[in-house]
C-alpha cells in the first residue's frame, strides 16, 4: 500500500508559487526538502475531456519538479488498476494551494488518481493546534440536516436524502434523522415529497428551519455524527463569509436570499466545540472554495478540529448536488455499516471516511459524459473533502442508551409524536419578544390527553435534549 503526504505551503512574498515536500509515506532521501510549485491558473480551463487532463497533467508535470514526489506519483500511477489501497493526501497550510484543483491528477493517458478504484485522494488542513478530535458514539447514530436554499427548492435533496437513509436502516444501520427546512410542502407533506411511505420515514423528523442563535446551539451542541448543509454560501468579495439558510416566509414570498444567517466565525466555533460531530457535508455553496488569501469554510471548519469535511469547490445547481448527496451517502453509510461491527469493544477503533466522496465524483462524471455532454465537463471535480488529520478517525462505541429521540421511536401512537413535533415547532418559530403566557400556553397542550410523557418533551423554546436544548 502507497500513502503518500504531500506537505504544501505559500512561498513568502510571492502568492503565486508554493512549496512542496513529501511530509510522510517516503523513505528517500531529501524528501522534506522542498521544491517550488508554480501553476499558471489563467492557462487552463476545466470546461472539456481535453482540458481537464491537461489541467491535471499539468499538475503533476508541476509537482514532479520535486524529484522524491516525481518517483512516487511513478509508483502511484503504476499501481493503478491493481488490486491494492492508495492514499494520496496534499497537507494545505493556510491561504496556500486551495484553488488548485490537486484531484485533477492524472498521467499522460488521462488516469486520474482521485477516480482510480481503491484510491483515496483527500487534502489535510493544518491544524491550528493539535487537539484531540477522538469521537465516543452510541447508537442510534444520528444526522443533522438543514437543507434551504433561497429561492431553490430542496425537494429533490430532500428526497434523496430520505432515501438514503431509509435504505441505511433497511440495510442494518441503526441511524436517526432531524431535517430542518424552509418549504411549506416538504415541512407538511414529507413523505409524499420523498416518495417514500410515511411508516419508512418514522426515524426521520422534519422540522422548520430554527433562528440563527438556535441552529448555532444545535451544532455547537448536539449530539449527532454527521452534518449536512442544502444552502447558499455568503460571499462578500473576499472569500465566504457564512451560510444563508431560507425561511418558510422567505420561500413563500419569493425572496432571493435567506432570512437565517449564519457566519463562517460561528459556524467554525461550534464545530470546533462539538465533541460528536464526524463529518459536515456543504453541498451547493461554495464550500471548499479557498484563494491564495482565504481558505475556504471546509478548511477551516477542519482546521479547527471537525474530523471530515466535505464541500464545494464551486457552486453546483440542484441537479448535481442531489447527485452528490446520493452517491456520496452511499459509500458512507456503506462504509460505517462495514466498521461498526470491527470496532473493539470498550476502547477505540478508527474509522476511515476519506474515501467516501470518491462515487460522488465518478457519478458527475458519468452525468457529464451521458447526459450533459455539453456541460463544463470539470464538474466533477468540484466535490472536495478535507480532514483534520492524515490518520482515521478515532472513534468509540458504546453500548446502546435510549435518550429523548430513541425514546420518541417507541412510541406507538404515531400522533402523538406528530402532537410533539408540531408543538416543538410552534414554539421554535415564536418571537423572542412573545409574551410568556404564550408560551406557557402552546407548552401546556403536551398536557392534554393523551399527556405525552416528561422525557419526550421539548423544552419552552421547542428544543429536544438530545440535541443540545438546555434543561
Amino acid at each position: 500500500m502507497i500513502d503518500l503526504l504531500i506537505r504544501v505551503a505559500p512561498l513568502q512574498g510571492d502568492p503565486s508559487y508554493l512549496l512542496v515536500s513529501v511530509e510522510a509515506g517516503s523513505p528517500l532521501d531529501g524528501a522534506r526538502k522542498p521544491a517550488q510549485f508554480h501553476f499558471d491558473l489563467n492557462a487552463h480551463k476545466l470546461d472539456t475531456p481535453d482540458n481537464v487532463a491537461s489541467y491535471g497533467r499539468a499538475v503533476c508535470e508541476a509537482l514532479a519538479k520535486h524529484d522524491v514526489i516525481d518517483f512516487e506519483l511513478s509508483k502511484l500511477f503504476a499501481s493503478v488498476g491493481a488490486d491494492e489501497a492508495c492514499s494520496l493526501k496534499f497537507q494545505l497550510a493556510e491561504a496556500g494551494g486551495e484553488e488548485i484543483r490537486w484531484e485533477s491528477l492524472c498521467d499522460k493517458d488521462a488516469r486520474y488518481l482521485s477516480l482510480a478504484k481503491k484510491y483515496r485522494l483527500a487534502r489535510v488542513a493544518t491544524p491550528l493546534k493539535e487537539k484531540d478530535v477522538s469521537r465516543v458514539a452510541r447508537l442510534p447514530l444520528k444526522m443533522l440536516a438543514y437543507l434551504s436554499a433561497a429561492g431553490v427548492s430542496a425537494a429533490d435533496e430532500f428526497r434523496t436524502l430520505c432515501e438514503q437513509l431509509v435504505q441505511a436502516r433497511a440495510n442494518g444501520l441503526m441511524i436517526e434523522a432531524e431535517i430542518f427546512v424552509g418549504e411549506e410542502r416538504i415541512l407538511n407533506e414529507p413523505a409524499i415529497v420523498a416518495g417514500i411511505d410515511p411508516g419508512s420515514l418514522s426515524h426521520i423528523s422534519v422540522r422548520p428551519i430554527p433562528l440563527a442563535d438556535v441552529l448555532e446551539n444545535q451544532v455547537r451542541k448536539g449530539s449527532y455524527q454527521f452534518l449536512h448543509f442544502f444552502c447558499h454560501g455568503v460571499d462578500r468579495g473576499a472569500g465566504l463569509k457564512g451560510l444563508s439558510l431560507a425561511t418558510i416566509q422567505n420561500h413563500l414570498s419569493g425572496e432571493q436570499s435567506g432570512g437565517v444567517l449564519l457566519s463562517l466565525q460561528a459556524l467554525t466555533e461550534a464545530l470546533a466545540e462539538n465533541q460528536s460531530a464526524w463529518i459536515a457535508v456543504f453541498n451547493s455553496c461554495s464550500g471548499a472554495a479557498g484563494t491564495v488569501y482565504f481558505n475556504s469554510l471546509a478548511y477551516n471548519v477542519t482546521n479547527t478540529g471537525c474530523p471530515y469535511a466535505i464541500g464545494m469547490a464551486e457552486p453546483v445547481e440542484p441537479g448535481i448536488a442531489a447527485i452528490i448527496t446520493k452517491a456520496l451517502y452511499g459509500e458512507l453509510f456503506t462504509t460505517v455499516i462495514a466498521t461498526l461491527p470491527n470496532l473493539p469493544k470498550d476502547k477505540f477503533g478508527t474509522i476511515d471516511l476519506s474515501g467516501v466522496i470518491n462515487p460522488a465524483r465518478k457519478a458527475i462524471k458519468s452525468y457529464c459524459e451521458a447526459i450533459d455532454p455539453g456541460g463544463p465537463y470539470g464538474r466533477w471535480l468540484t466535490p472536495v473533502i478535507y480532514i483534520n488529520a492524515p490518520k482515521p478517525l478515532p472513534v468509540q462505541l458504546q453500548q446502546a442508551v435510549t435518550d429523548a429521540l430513541g425514546d420518541r421511536r417507541e412510541i406507538a401512537d404515531q400522533k402523538m409524536l406528530e402532537r410533539i413535533n408540531i408543538i416543538a415547532s410552534a414554539l421554535r418559530v415564536l418571537p423572542g419578544d412573545a409574551p410568556p403566557e404564550v408560551r406557557d400556553q402552546i407548552f401546556a397542550l403536551l398536557d392534554k390527553a393523551p399527556a405525552v410523557p416528561i422525557r419526550l418533551r421539548p423544552n419552552k423554546n421547542g428544543e429536544f435534549i438530545s440535541n443540545g436544548a438546555a434543561s
